[in-house]
């Protein structure tokens, strides 16, 4: 499944589009996710239906195989199927406790679930059925499928004391390994290099290395590191780790050496790889009020660094026209273009935090999704590919996260405070 990014809550990721989501360092990829619907939409023609789904939906994934969507319902312990092409619940399976992460694995055509308070992996066939539920370490907060099937799951252990741990469930057999990392680890990244999976972890200051053979290596930053966030860049087929303390970006190489360290300007907390011109995006916490965006070329060297206004500390590129989304506390998504350096900005209003960006690719439109309390009515803006506001609609209470449909061209919104599914179509 295609990810995105620009939700608090972290997501099970499809690495093959190099997504991530994760614990404070965010990045994400806005590009095509699938075959495109052979219908396109107008944005004249957009509408909003709702679907009534389980108690508190966090987490939507799409399942390309059987045109279906998985909404995981965390406070009613199931998951919603909706049927995409009707739009109308078909399923609703009972799950382990408390599920927040829904995600589809293409190796193996099944969907994983991962349940925080009963520290399980409940797997879904495309029959949706239960083909098996694993257990895994305490306080799981984030899972990763890499391009081979396999499952990561980082967990902090029992109340986030102690070393980390990451499952590894085997995409054939559903076996698990289960691997020490550092203390508090956070999300797993994949490198498409070399097949390593790496872990960053805050309070060790240090990175966990993967292989491919589930060994663990480790990458010792010295006291005061803080790898915070990570990206990989297919130009230098390096791994980027942001260190937060060092105000630093750090550049692994597929042989798991550090072979740059970039000085940044104040406290690196996220980084996304910008494909249309091979740059590094690190978004900084300058301060509480402001924040800084410096952008890193493919040889390693700082091009610019632009002061900008308190971000969500969350980046989004736009892999179809190059730009690069960035919202900000105030209530403005801020567009760079990637096209030049110095990148250019036009400021996009939306009225409130912007919490999540997706787009559709068989339009080039950019919808993005302001953060609403539970209680409060959500909104959702779309964008052409040229930054212009076409219209807006109103979605469901407290909505989290958004996924596009490739089949039918829908874009679906999981409401938390209304129990339900927005469908913009």
């Amino acid at each position: 499944m295609a990810r995105r990014i620009w939700a608090v809550w972290g997501s099970f990721i499809a690495v093959a589009a190099l997504l991530l989501s994760a614990g404070g360092a965010s990045a994400h990829a806005l590009g095509p996710s699938g075959a495109h619907p052979s219908t396109v939409p107008t944005l004249a023609s957009i509408s909003v239906k709702t679907v009534k789904v389980g108690n508190n939906p966090v987490d939507v994934a799409f399942d390309p195989g059987n045109g279906e969507l998985y909404v995981a319902n965390t406070n009613s312990s199931s998951v919603s199927v909706i049927d995409g092409s009707t739009n109308k619940v078909v399923a609703t399976v009972a799950v382990s406790a408390d599920p927040i992460e829904v995600g589809y694995d293409a190796v193996n055509d099944e969907v994983y679930v991962l349940s925080q308070s009963t520290h399980e992996v409940t797997i879904l066939s495309s029959a949706n059925e239960i083909v098996d539920t694993i257990s895994v370490d305490a306080d799981p907060i984030v899972g990763m499928i890499a391009p081979t099937g396999n499952v990561y799951v980082t967990s902090h252990g029992t109340n986030g004391v102690g070393p980390g741990k990451v499952a590894v469930i085997n995409a054939t057999t559903n076996d698990v390994t289960n691997l020490a990392v550092g203390d508090e680890a956070e999300a797993p990244y994949y490198d498409p290099a070399n097949g390593d999976v790496y872990v960053g972890n805050l309070v060790s200051d240090s990175l966990t290395v993967i292989t491919t053979a589930l060994k663990v290596k480790t990458i010792d930053f010295g006291t005061g590191g803080d790898p915070f966030g990570l990206a990989y860049s297919p130009a230098t087929k390096e791994m980027y780790v942001a260190l937060f303390e060092d105000a630093e970006v750090d550049a692994i190489s597929s042989a798991n050496k550090i072979v740059a360290r970039i000085q940044d300007t104040n406290v690196p907390v996220a980084i996304s790889y910008n494909p249309a011109n091979e740059d590094l995006y690190v978004i900084d916490e300058a301060s509480l009020a402001s924040s800084n965006l410096t952008i890193i070329s493919s040889s390693n060297s700082v091009i610019e660094t632009i002061l900008t206004p308190e971000t969500t500390s969350i980046g989004s590129v736009d892999t179809e026209n190059g730009d690069f989304y960035l919202g900000t506390v105030a209530g403005d998504e801020l567009v760079y273009s990637g096209a030049a350096m110095p990148a250019a900005v036009t400021s996009l209003t939306i009225g409130h935090i912007p919490l999540f960006a997706e787009l559709d690719p068989t339009t080039d439109d950019v919808f993005v999704l302001k953060f609403a309390a539970t209680g409060s009515v959500g909104e959702v803006f779309v964008f052409t590919s040229g930054n212009t506001l076409v219209t807006s609609k109103k979605v469901g209470d407290g909505g989290l996260t958004m996924v596009f449909d490739s089949a039918n061209g829908d874009m679906y919104v999981a409401n938390y405070g209304s129990d339900t599914v927005s469908v913009i179509t």
